[in-house]
Parts: C-alpha cells; structure tokens; sequence
C-alpha cells in the first residue's frame, strides 16, 4: 500500500537516477512555488504542500502544454488523501500545467526539461558579443539567456581558443541572469592575447529547485562580430609624449593626471602618488 504517494510512470522500464525537484502547492494564495524551473531529462518532478501546509480545498496538477509524445498528467490534490505526486517527464522541451478550477486566480506553472548530457547548450544559451581589450587587460563577454528562467550565480569559469591556450578564468561575479536577456560577464586578462578563434568557453550556473542544482555549458564563439581593441603589444609601443590636462608637456609630474601617448593612437590616464 502506498500511503499518500501517487506516481506517474510514464514507461514501466524507465529507471530515473536523476534528481527530484520540489514544487509547493500553495492553496492559500493559489500559486505553485517556485512557478518555473528548469530541469535535466530524467530528472523527477515531485509536487508537495507548500511548508508542509496540505491543502484544504480541492486543486489538479495538470498538464495544458506539453511537448510533442510527452505523456499528460491530471492529478486531483484534496486533504489528507495526497501529500505529493510525482512525475518522469522523458521528452525535452516546455511543460505548462494548471490547477483547473483555479485558473481564473493565477494558478498556473512551467518546467523546463534540456537534455544536457552533452553538456551543450546552445541551443538556448549564446555567445553574442568578445571584447578583448589588451591595453586595459580585461575580456568582456556577452551571453543571452533563452531559457525561460532565472540563472544563477552565472559566470564564465575558463575561455580556452583554437590552440589550446587558456585566455580567461574567472569566478562568480553576477548574482542572477534574466531569462530572454542579455547579460556582460566581466574579467580581467593576465596578459597580451592574440587569440585564434573560434574560443570555447565553459559557462556555469545554477537554477533553483527547492535546492541550487549546478550546470555546466560548453559554447563556442567565432570571431565574425568580435571587437578586439589595442592588439598592438604594449611592448611594441612608443611613448610619443606626456601632457597634462591643458595640453602643456609634462615629463612626469606628481599628484595630478597627465596623459601617456602612444604611436599606436592609444592614450593612458594616470595620477603619480608622492
């Protein structure tokens, strides 16, 4: 006898060893919490009281748009009789449901499914923007976010180019990513690079499933929109001349800004502390 458990078994030879999501049914104020979240294929959708408060009213989990051959779900939610249902989605792509009766006050939810046993996400993640800038040492790039979700903690861990050289490495600089949005991760560079592209960069993230589940992303980014500034190495610059601010040559004076001139059309702020 299975007391207060209820699961779907979409194929009776299917063996999930992925991990289970919560959702809270919140019959107080109508809503699934979290309302959308995104999981890995074979993963488990388990639906449960929200703070362990049962439901004193009649609700459905049930399903309104779902991927083509994904099989629907309807499962009626009444005290004490459910405590929580899961279920196996085995078909990638976009999951709605609904509590029928209370569609009118809001109560409806999301589940996003990727099949990221490759550890490629292209298809919704995109590299759209590389700038380089030698002069500043810094690497500034651009990633949407087609998922219709929040990430986060998102940050790009290594950027490795055609020849196997390591360009950037970074840790978590940026709380969230907006779903449908663009988003600039920001990095600093050790040194000149001339990378040979395409580069490939390892994106990290977590989404958040009752607990933070973390992924990994594999993208790969060719030059045809990349902006590099300053390629010249500084090395190879001159120093044209030293100016201050009203234009007068100055060889170096202390406490104020001057600007450094380069051949190369590059200019450099800097103050001298004394």
């Amino acid at each position: 006898m299975k007391k207060g458990l209820l699961i779907l078994f979409i194929l009776s030879a299917f063996n999930s060893k992925g991990t289970i999501h919560q959702i809270g049914v919140w019959g107080g104020y109508y809503q699934f919490v979290p309302g959308n979240i995104t999981i890995q294929l074979g993963d488990t959708i388990e639906w449960e009281p929200f703070f362990g408060l049962l439901p004193m009213m009649p609700h459905t989990i049930t399903s309104n748009n779902i991927p083509a051959g994904a099989v629907p779900f309807d499962q009626i939610w009444q005290m004490p009789a459910d405590t929580f249902f899961q279920y196996i989605p085995q078909v990638a792509g976009l999951y709605q449901y609904v509590c029928t009766p209370h569609i009118p006050n809001g109560m409806i939810g999301e589940f996003t499914v990727i099949n990221g046993s490759n550890l490629n996400c292209s298809d919704s993640l995109l590299i759209t923007d590389v700038i380089i800038d030698n002069t500043n040492l810094t690497m500034n790039i651009a990633i949407y976010n087609g998922y219709n979700s929040i990430l986060n903690y998102p940050h790009v861990a290594f950027t490795i180019d055609a020849n196997g050289d390591t360009i950037q490495t970074g840790n978590m600089n940026l709380f969230v990513a907006f779903n449908y949005d663009t988003t600039w991760y920001n990095y600093s560079i050790l040194s000149n690079t001339n990378a040979t592209y395409p580069l490939t960069m390892y994106f990290v993230y977590q989404y958040s499933t009752g607990a933070f589940v973390s992924d990994t992303c594999i993208l790969t980014y060719n030059p045809t929109s990349t902006a590099i500034t300053d390629i010249n190495i500084i090395r190879d610059r001159k120093l044209i001349s030293i100016i201050d601010v009203l234009g007068r040559q100055n060889k170096g004076k202390k406490n104020e800004p001057l600007f450094y001139i380069y051949d190369d059309g590059t200019v450099e702020k800097k103050i001298i502390i004394e």
